[in-house]
């Protein structure tokens, strides 16, 4: 049975909901029968996460985010299955740093999704309640038990306690406060599912790891280069960075 176009456009802008948990086992309940294009698509999310460069990172993400009502089935479901399948990749690579790279992007992406949604206020509610987190929402704004609040790490110092108001034991935020207080328990949520259990997992997943780990230092060195020189070439990019890159040096779509 098709998986109705709305819940896949749902499952990409929020691939740890409820929603896109169903979703991946109905497009993949044999990770061997997975389309390989799937797995290249998680890659170019592994380096996006990967890349020294801020501006690389942001055009990674604005260009995702602009194409959240995308209408075309098979790349719908390829980018709905490249976070599960990323988290896979990088737990063959075993590497740590990498690990909170990618959960920083996934929150990243998680922000800017919420902000960009039509009824925000609805959309954190929807959220939360799938994530089976308490808030309230009075005269539209959030307000989060202190307890529930402090239970994730806060990297975003404006969220830090000292900068926000409480009353009543519930800590109160506008809407963008709130977008990031949830993109924050997302980063720890992510963060906290790597590494996964790799164990008795299909071979193409070695196999896509040692490929996907060479193109991470490749990638990390020309842009370690491009840095430093200012010149780079950016054919030993994936297509889709190397078209961002590309784009960002000439300053023809430098995200704002």
């Amino acid at each position: 049975m098709p998986v109705p176009l709305s819940q896949l456009q749902y499952a990409r802008k929020y691939p740890f909901s409820s929603t896109a948990k169903t979703v991946v086992k109905q497009l993949a309940p044999d990770i061997s029968q997975i389309d390989e294009k799937a797995f290249e698509r998680a890659s170019d999310f592994i380096l996006a996460a990967s890349l020294p460069s801020p501006a690389i990172r942001k055009a990674f993400i604005a260009a995702h985010v602009k194409r959240r009502e995308l209408s075309y089935e098979e790349l719908l479901a390829h980018d709905v299955l490249a976070i599960p399948l990323a988290k896979i990749i990088l737990s063959c690579i075993r590497s740590p740093p990498l690990y909170e790279k990618f959960a920083s992007l996934v929150a990243d992406l998680t922000f800017e999704y919420l902000m960009s949604e039509e009824k925000k206020i609805s959309a954190l509610v929807e959220l939360s309640q799938d994530l089976k987190l308490k808030i309230d929402v009075e005269n539209d704004e959030v307000r989060i038990p202190i307890s529930q609040y402090l239970a994730f790490s806060l990297h975003d110092a404006p969220l830090h306690l000292v900068n926000r108001s409480v009353d009543k034991g519930k800590v109160e935020l506008d809407t963008n406060a709130a977008s990031r207080w949830l993109a924050e328990v997302v980063h720890a949520s992510t963060r906290a599912q790597l590494p996964m259990n790799v164990n008795g997992l299909p071979p193409i997943c070695e196999k896509m790891a040692a490929r996907v780990e060479l193109r991470v230092r490749e990638a990390q060195s020309l842009a370690v280069k491009a840095t430093s020189l200012g010149n780079v070439n950016v054919a030993s990019f994936p297509p889709c960075m190397e078209k961002l890159y590309s784009e960002i040096s000439s300053g023809t779509n430098i995200p704002h």
